[in-house]
């Protein structure tokens, strides 16, 4: 909706367009919520007349037990949305400092935020969702007091960020230049995606351990651990950027140490919950080994390909695929996957077609 009428509204000017896109997030939210509340009308289980159900709960016990989620979680959201607006004067300013004028610094700053973390942001689709779909399936394991369903859970979701986190952020170093170049016709945007890409890995973990600590009931903490790593990044991001010899790539290593201590003061409190140990060996390290492999793989199929095609497009896209190819074969000969894996996918996937 937002797109639609930002396109519609453009030949009025930039500043209707804006009032368009603004209005279609609205729109979305309310079409959200209405989508949500008809699913749960429809979906809703219907007890027959006479079975016995569980005591009701009294109002005042369960409004508490829905704002004790809901506040921290609605303060997470808050607080990052301010963040956001703290980086769009924050870093324009630094940049200033750092030798660039005004026009340069909207620019510069316009590209890192609308190119190089648009792209960082592409493989969170998984570790979002997954993360939504995490804060009942663990909830459920919690109700159960089934310790053991609740380590599995964790700790899969961990191994599932990892095994989509790492090779993305090989792609994401790899192809900098040439995505930033191909999608958004501004190839220079590609030396900040090459530093964010190493905290993309941090920042997927992030998204993946704020649910899993929502399921187990313990929303306030992922809000703390993010005000605590604010102001790392916040000072990095104040006195990286004002570096003539950095600039806005010292904004993007501000970013990566916010990542990173977020997602590391999250693993740290679900381990004090839960008590669980990860299998780093399998989880994180075949995973890492496929991931470097791939590395190579990626930079000399593209120079392979640009020599014979002679098109950027054509040498990046089979780039990407020859890294993906040779990620999965690596993770096969490191035992990285297993065929159980691939058995769990295709019944998903078999499952899906079949509704």
């Amino acid at each position: 909706a937002g797109l639609t009428l930002a396109t519609l509204l453009l030949p009025r000017g930039i500043e209707y367009a804006a009032v368009g896109a603004a209005t279609g997030v609205i729109i979305g939210e309310i079409a959200g919520l209405a989508a949500i509340v008809t699913i749960h009308f429809q979906k809703r289980p219907h007890f027959p007349a006479g079975l016995l159900s569980a005591p009701d709960e009294p109002l005042l016990r369960s409004l508490g037990r829905i704002f004790n989620l809901a506040v921290p979680v609605t303060l997470t959201r808050f607080v990052a949305t301010s963040l956001l607006s703290i980086d769009a004067v924050l870093i324009p300013y630094r940049l200033q400092a750092s030798g660039l004028q005004l026009v340069e610094a909207t620019s510069v700053f316009g590209q890192f935020v609308g190119i190089a973390e648009s792209l960082l942001f592409v493989p969170g689709i998984i570790t979002i969702s997954m993360a939504t779909a995490l804060i009942p399936a663990v909830s459920d394991a919690v109700a159960l007091k089934n310790i053991a369903l609740v380590h599995a859970r964790c700790e899969e979701a961990i191994r599932i960020t990892l095994l989509a986190g790492l090779p993305s952020a090989v792609i994401l170093m790899s192809l900098a230049e040439e995505l930033c170049g191909l999608i958004f016709g501004y190839p220079e945007a590609g030396a900040s995606l090459r530093i964010l890409a190493l905290g993309g890995p941090f920042l997927y973990l992030q998204q993946t351990s704020t649910g899993i600590l929502q399921g187990l009931g313990e929303a306030f903490r992922p809000f703390r651990n993010l005000i605590f790593a604010s102001f790392f990044k916040i000072t990095g991001i104040y006195y990286l950027t004002g570096l003539n010899h950095l600039g806005i790539r010292g904004t993007a290593l501000a970013l990566v140490a916010g990542y990173l201590v977020t997602a590391l003061l999250n693993l740290y409190d679900i381990r004090r919950l839960t008590r669980l140990k990860p299998n780093w060996h399998n989880n994180l390290i075949k995973p890492l080994i496929a991931a470097i492999g791939m590395g190579p793989t990626v930079l000399l199929s593209k120079n392979s390909l640009y020599g014979y095609t002679g098109s950027e497009a054509a040498a990046t896209t089979g780039a990407l695929f020859s890294g993906i190819a040779c990620y999965i074969l690596l993770l096969f000969l490191t035992g990285g996957i297993k065929i159980y894996d691939l058995q769990r996918l295709r019944a998903a996937f078999n499952a899906k077609t079949n509704v």
